[in-house]
């Protein structure tokens, strides 16, 4: 995950979900980085959880080097 977007920025994104959703409900995560970008845009129940993920997903990304990589158990 390399970026999260919310509100006027991802206004073109979301322009066709603007008739039935309000823009404080849209969230696009960006992945991938070199030219293999990603894209998942999403549109939250309410604003109040639109925020909520989106300073969530903020502090995961910036804290992001503080995690050890760990073996998978599957």
């Amino acid at each position: 995950m390399t970026d999260v977007l919310s509100g006027d920025s991802v206004r073109d994104l979301f322009q066709g979900f603007l008739k039935n959703y309000s823009l404080d409900r849209c969230i696009s995560i960006k992945f991938g980085q070199n030219g293999n970008r990603a894209t998942l845009n999403m549109v939250a129940e309410s604003s109040e959880v639109a925020d909520y993920w989106v300073r969530g997903l903020h502090k995961l990304i910036i804290n992001k080097g503080k995690f050890r990589q760990t073996k998978s158990l599957y």
